[in-house]
């Protein structure tokens, strides 16, 4: 029997100044997932006593644990570098994190301890967990080379070394995951660093036409992952127009999607947490293709959630069933002794099986 968790990957923690978010994780809350994810701490504005401060919320009104991502370094050390180095892209993040592999390192490293040692302060230590890296192997969330990067883990891991807490290192792409790439794929199989902390990646869903590597399939045969998450759950919520691959998911469609997911970490015996990514969109330009909510607003895509959760939660549908007794429908999913049917317009039936 496997047991799943679902939790929620928040996004960066300048978020949480807006009403937005607040009505996001009362959300969270009242489906009681208890698991949330943040990454890039040291955003613009962000140190380690506010993000302390943001734990201990999440953790007391959430009455949740928390996934850390430690993938950036502190905002006010960008000045130390040359922007004209970076893509547009790259630049337009700027304005609110720094990608950089740190100039001096044992600062840094003062930084992580100094965070470590305020969590322990406050009790919040035993609710932590920590990650090392958001998507490093696209360019876009790391401003540095593969080299830098591990090197990093490695001061990491040391600046961490007698927290007694879980440690994983990646949330690499899913391309990565799926297909490998140079470089990234050989220090995976490779490094010994694998056989000391657990293993994290993103997974991008978009459809279920096998755009996803099939597990029986998984391009790291000789690696062991002794516990995996996956740190960020994709699915679009949204459709931009010219982005034909984005396809529109705000609907029921949603809850056949999700429930593919399910399936498909099933097949994944390392897996013990799944954060959906993400609660809240707040890039205009971005479309809002991922969040459950636009603002306070909640998207069908949310309510869709709910409904299935609900009957996951209080059914036969339970997440600890293996994956054997899951079966997709053209209209929802199938339990080993009761399913779940919805029509177009969201409503959902619960029918024993015959």
């Amino acid at each position: 029997m496997k047991n799943l968790n679902i939790g929620w990957s928040l996004g960066f923690p300048q978020g949480f100044n807006t009403s937005s978010y607040k009505a996001v994780i009362e959300y969270a809350v009242n489906h009681q997932t208890g698991h949330f994810r943040l990454y890039e701490p040291w955003c613009k504005g962000w140190d380690n006593a506010k993000i302390v401060e943001l734990i201990s919320f999440l953790t007391w009104y959430g009455k949740a644990d928390v996934l850390l991502c430690l993938s950036n370094a502190p905002y006010d050390w960008i000045e130390d570098y040359d922007l004209s180095t970076l893509t547009g892209q790259q630049q337009r993040a700027t304005g609110f994190t720094n990608r950089f592999m740190p100039k001096t390192l044992q600062a840094y490293s003062d930084v992580i301890k100094d965070l470590v040692r305020r969590l322990k302060e406050k009790k919040l230590l035993d609710k932590v967990s920590f990650e090392l890296g958001n998507e490093p192997d696209a360019p876009k969330f790391w401003w540095g080379t593969r080299e830098e990067f591990i090197q990093l883990c490695k001061l990491k891991l040391d600046a961490l070394k007698g927290s007694g807490r879980p440690i994983f290192v990646g949330d690499f792409t899913s391309r990565l995951i799926r297909e490998g790439k140079p470089g990234w794929s050989e220090w995976i199989e490779t490094d010994a660093i694998f056989d000391e902390v657990d293993f994290s990646h993103s997974l991008y869903w978009f459809d279920s036409t096998g755009t996803l590597f099939n597990p029986k399939n998984n391009c790291y045969p000789k690696r062991t992952f002794r516990n995996t998450v996956i740190s960020e759950y994709n699915i679009y919520t949204s459709f931009i127009e010219g982005r034909p691959k984005d396809k529109v998911f705000n609907s029921s469609k949603y809850v056949n999607y999700f429930c593919d997911m399910l399936r498909y970490v099933h097949d994944l015996p390392s897996v013990s947490t799944v954060y959906i990514h993400t609660l809240c969109d707040y890039s205009q330009d971005e479309g809002g293709v991922l969040g459950h909510f636009k603002g306070k607003v909640p998207k069908p895509a949310s309510q869709y959630f709910e409904k299935v959760w609900n009957v996951i939660k209080t059914n036969a549908q339970k997440l600890s069933e293996p994956a054997a007794q899951y079966e997709l429908l053209p209209n929802g999913i199938k339990g080993p002794t009761q399913s779940i049917v919805f029509d177009e317009n969201g409503a959902y039936t619960i029918v024993k099986n015959s």
